[in-house]
């Protein structure tokens, strides 16, 4: 089977046809999102927040809000934290309950869900006190190290400082004992001042270290994280505003799901729907739409035939339908099409009732139309209301003013058992329910039997049908701006 493209008003169209299905998708989406809510009611929740210290100089590289979002998050944090818990939870079980970010630079918050509204809470305060306890360990890991670098600088210092001294000492005595007048002398006085302008300026750089040392240990303060934002006793969303929340998400899918699937389900369905559609199948016009109430019993189909009394506007359409025939006229319909089936009756009925002899030959039987059949006591003529026989057997009645012959082919296989008498021929079809291959097929049946086409009847047309099939396909074009439904149908 093809598909045949959709534009959007075409696609508005099936929408709005299958409204019923879309609602009734709706009310099952919204009633789906309501009971998951009930079977999975919203979890506690708790935060809290953790103030990190600030920068030990300008020179240090400044704190990324991501990289301290990662650290907080990662099981150098989370680790510690779940072991001081009862029960103790892994990292990847903390991982599951906490969620990290950081809203600054120096700010790091930690949002906890659990089952209970304790049980959140506690998981938020460890998370955040392990987060305090990580930032002073590493503080102190990075002061440790500042410290060492010092203390062997120092050392350096002190250990040149000694070997100068040391120097500076035997120089000494070896000028007192030479004689600081002597040539000798005069080159260690030069030797011991350059020794001691060495040693000044290396007692300057060991202060200049300590200093630096002292100065490292008072920026660098292990203890300055703090929790600015304890956990609280965790809460949930209400129930309600969970339940309208997750239940406007049920009915958004659901619709959305049935529109694609009832869109989807059209580009493949070709059943034709406009009058326009089913008279260009046949190249025929559309000479009348009728609204059809075929019966469902073998009952309602005698009660049909014996009170049938249609609206105004569909007995102005039936009159439409009297004005094509003249002693004899044949309804032809498909198989499985019980809309279009009932065009005859309403029709011998119809026009019975207006004073009109008539004779109803149920000419060639289907089994889907087999109610109606059976209706009828087989051979035998039946007056079911003033001026309307009905019988199986088609013959000349000089008595009946309109033959009425209704023939039901089969839409796979149609074959015509025997030629009914000659006349004007109507083909009933109801909207959507057949094709334009079904139809076709019908028509070379009746070609073959020598039968013309002079016309179409539509049973039911669509609710959106807004086209006659009164007019050639080639000149709509032309005719635009004129009114596009001249006769209605009322079900």
């Amino acid at each position: 089977m093809g598909e045949q493209a959709l534009d959007i008003r075409s696609g508005l169209a099936v929408l709005r046809r299958h409204r019923a299905v879309l609602v009734g998708a709706t009310v099952l989406g919204l009633a789906v999102g309501v009971t998951y809510t009930a079977v999975r009611p919203p979890l506690y929740a708790s935060s809290s927040m953790v103030l990190l210290p600030e920068q030990a100089s300008a020179d240090q590289t400044p704190r990324d809000p991501g990289t301290e979002q990662r650290v907080a998050g990662s099981a150098a944090v989370l680790g510690p934290a779940g072991e001081k818990l009862k029960p103790r939870l892994s990292a990847g079980q903390m991982a599951a309950h906490i969620s990290a970010s950081a809203p600054s630079s120096t700010v790091v918050a930690f949002n906890a869900t659990a089952d209970s509204p304790e049980f959140a809470r506690k998981l938020a305060q460890a998370a955040a006190a392990s987060e305090v306890e990580y930032v002073k360990q590493a503080s102190s890991a990075g002061l440790s190290a500042q410290q060492r670098d010092f203390t062997q600088r120092l050392s350096e210092l002190n250990g040149s400082l000694g070997s100068l001294a040391a120097q500076i000492t035997s120089t000494t005595k070896r000028r007192n004992s030479e004689g600081a007048t002597t040539a000798a002398g005069r080159a260690d006085s030069t030797a011991l001042a350059q020794l001691t302008a060495q040693q000044a300026d290396m007692v300057l750089q060991r202060d200049q270290v300590k200093q630096q040392a002292q100065t490292a240990a008072a920026g660098i303060a292990p203890s300055t994280a703090s929790i600015i934002e304890p956990a609280a006793t965790g809460g949930r969303a209400a129930l309600l505003h969970r339940s309208v929340q997750y239940g406007a998400i049920g009915a958004g899918l659901a619709l959305l799901i049935a529109a694609l699937g009832l869109t989807l389900f059209a580009r493949r369905d070709r059943r034709l729907r406009y009058r326009d559609q089913i008279a260009d199948a046949l190249g025929s016009t559309v000479v009348a739409s009728v609204g059809a109430r075929p019966p469902r019993t073998v009952a309602r189909w005698t009660d049909l035939l014996a009170d049938y009394d249609p609206g105004t506007a569909d007995a102005w359409a039936l009159r439409q339908v009297l004005h094509q025939a003249d002693r004899r006229l044949t309804l032809v319909s498909l198989s499985g099409d019980q809309d279009a089936l009932a065009i005859g009756p309403q029709l011998a009925s119809y026009a019975a009732s207006n004073g009109v002899l008539v004779r109803l030959v149920l000419g060639q039987r289907h089994d889907s139309a087999a109610a109606l059949w059976a209706s009828v006591h087989q051979g035998e003529e039946e007056e079911l209301r003033p001026g309307l026989v009905v019988s199986t057997t088609p013959a000349e009645d000089p008595r009946t003013t309109l033959t009425i012959t209704v023939v039901v082919l089969d839409r796979r296989n149609p074959e015509l058992e025997s030629v009914p008498l000659r006349g004007r021929t109507l083909v009933a079809v109801s909207a959507g329910t057949v094709t334009a291959e079904e139809l076709a097929r019908a028509a070379v049946t009746l070609d073959d039997a020598g039968l013309r086409i002079d016309g179409m009847v539509v049973a039911n047309p669509d609710d959106l049908d807004h086209t006659t099939g009164r007019l050639p396909q080639r000149q709509r074009p032309a005719n635009l701006s004129l009114p596009s439904r001249l006769t209605g149908a009322i079900r």
